[in-house]
């Protein structure tokens, strides 16, 4: 008998992808079969480039995704004050004071370091 642990795959087996599975976006094949089908220059030219393209195709998605978010967003909250901002990845409402989006971490406050956010700091 040969274990998994030996260094080499027994006999017969397929090697396992060197890049570890990561979770998807996607509940079934059909939304990134949309996306495959909107970028055919995503498409991979090897086994070498394809967690890449795969990875890029994933990006695609989100950003599509972020944009339906987007179009169907609700109005601002009430207590949103002049400088808070919303996260063009994921549309969460930010306070000012934050630099990166507080619930994925992407996106820089826009009205940060044009002077924008700055002014708002006197006003309570």
């Amino acid at each position: 008998e040969s274990s998994s642990s030996s260094g080499s795959p027994p006999a017969g087996r397929a090697r396992r992808s060197p890049v570890p599975a990561k979770p998807s976006v996607f509940t079934s094949g059909e939304g990134l079969s949309v996306v495959k089908a909107d970028t055919p220059s995503a498409m991979p030219r090897g086994a070498a480039d394809s967690s890449e393209a795969s990875a890029e195709l994933i990006r695609l998605a989100q950003l599509k995704a972020a944009s339906s978010l987007r179009q169907n967003a609700p109005p601002p909250p009430a207590n949103m004050r002049p400088d808070d901002w919303f996260c063009p990845i994921c549309t969460t409402h930010n306070y000012a004071s934050r630099t990166r989006c507080f619930r994925c971490n992407q996106g820089v406050n826009p009205g940060r370091g044009g002077g924008v956010a700055t002014r708002a700091l006197g006003r309570v």
